[in-house]
């Protein structure tokens, strides 16, 4: 993906080629274009359920730690890539390690990093340890599938949150810490409104592709219960009365072994902490949710559109199972769904063949567009050197004040001022690291 910096480069690809070989990859491929990218190692991986984990790998056989530039790159790139649906994990493979920006700024985006022994490990490991079938996991095992380093993961912010390991500017994954999370005052106000008294109510986020849909809704699942001293001074906190009963799960379609009736059902049931029956079909999944949900729930669907066109389990009649459930009164009006989408849920739905009435309760749509001026400022003013007030009106403009254009302007411009760059060459490098993601600027508010 970027030009190596030694002439044994290809020496260590071939040694991680050969271990996913080893460790039973179903397919390895050098040197694959995607979406304009070369990728120095493309693997895919058979999941217990037959589905394919698809991982991008980066090698850097250097003399040296890679650096965060070099994180930072990866991730745009890796989200990208999963948002075009092409791959589900990014890996930086490196001869000599990395620095400890670096790995902060990785633990940020998701990105595994592995040096050439970890890779000796995992091989040995998993010639030692056959992956069980489907019908051999747990409960709990199947919720500790859904954690790092697949993309999936638990959303909640630890109780002791170290903010010097998060980058100040994050563009590429989604915010996933309420401290960084910028702007949406007036959507925010609106969503949480929806959800203070009974019933509970079905919200739709539409906007365009990298508006910050996703952020938006980890910033609602963890806000209400993160400690006032992780979050900025004047940050609000208080948007619902006794947060600590809501319940929040949040599903990305993305995610292929939530692409099933039995995954999917299966991990809103371990997130709801209720019984698994051993025939974990529509039917069974809503009475078990029926007796036992009694506390407010929110549904958090993201990327629906995945689901919608990719998952062809989860068809009319599932959705409509869904539209039972949370309309009975059985559940006392507790449950509350959200997606997320590029376009609103009807036409989605109608556009991949389907008519379930499910795609009809969303009675509020919040559409997202730039931020306010007020909001950017406050953005740009996080930074921890001051910005000059030419390059934070030049941010201004030149980002329309979207939130991840923002953040791209922001970081580069950041890493100039910390590496003591002179002058006005950080602007080209910037725009060229804005350039995957100007369709936002063409977007009308």
């Amino acid at each position: 993906m970027t030009k190596k910096a030694t002439k044994t480069g290809k020496e260590l690809e071939r040694r991680v080629a050969d271990a996913y070989r080893e460790m039973g990859a179903c397919n390895v491929e050098h040197d694959v274009e995607l979406v304009g990218n070369q990728i120095d190692i493309y693997v895919e991986l058979e999941t217990p359920g037959r589905l394919r984990h698809r991982i991008a790998v980066e090698a850097k056989d250097w003399a040296s730690p890679v650096g965060i530039a070099i994180v930072n790159g990866f991730a745009d790139i890796v989200d990208l890539l999963r948002r075009e649906r092409l791959i589900d994990e990014g890996i930086i493979v490196s001869a000599s390690g990395f620095s400890r920006q670096a790995r902060n700024a990785a633990r940020t985006y998701g990105i595994r990093l592995l040096e050439p022994t970890d890779l000796d490990v995992m091989v040995v490991e998993a010639k030692a340890a056959p992956a069980p079938t489907p019908s051999a996991l747990s409960a709990d095992d199947f919720a500790n599938q859904l954690s790092p380093p697949l993309q999936i993961q638990d959303t909640s912010v630890e109780t002791d949150f170290p903010t010097e390991e998060f980058s100040p500017f994050i563009a590429g994954p989604p915010i996933t810490h309420p401290r960084y999370f910028w702007g949406r005052e007036r959507e925010l106000k609106r969503l949480f409104n929806l959800w203070k008294r009974s019933p509970l109510q079905n919200a739709a986020v539409i906007g365009p592709r990298r508006s910050g849909k996703t952020s938006l809704l980890l910033y609602m699942k963890n806000i209400t219960t993160t400690p006032s001293r992780q979050l900025r001074p004047v940050q609000r906190a208080d948007w619902l009365p006794k947060p600590e009963r809501y319940r929040w799960i949040f599903v990305d379609f993305q995610d292929p072994r939530l692409g099933t009736r039995e995954g999917l059902l299966r991990y809103l049931l371990t997130c709801l902490n209720l019984p698994i029956p051993h025939s974990c079909d529509l039917e069974r999944c809503m009475d078990v949710v029926s007796r036992g949900l009694r506390n407010p729930t929110v549904v958090l669907l993201d990327e629906i559109g995945v689901a919608l066109e990719r998952h062809p389990e989860l068809d009319d009649a599932f959705w409509e199972g869904l539209r039972a459930l949370a309309t009975t009164s059985q559940v006392g009006g507790n449950l509350a769904f959200v997606l997320s989408a590029h376009e609103p849920p009807d036409q989605l739905a109608r556009h991949s063949g389907l008519g379930s009435p499910f795609f009809n309760i969303f009675g509020y749509t919040a559409t997202l567009g730039p931020l306010t001026e007020s909001e950017a400022r406050e953005l740009i003013d996080s930074s921890p050197i001051l910005f000059p007030s030419a390059d934070v009106k030049w941010i201004l403009a030149q980002s329309g004040c979207w939130p991840l254009l923002l953040q791209i302007l922001c970081r580069e411009r950041l890493i100039a001022l910390e590496e003591g760059e002179i002058g006005d060459a950080w602007r080209e490098d910037a725009l060229d690291q804005m350039a995957p993601f100007r369709h936002l600027l063409e977007v009308s508010r």
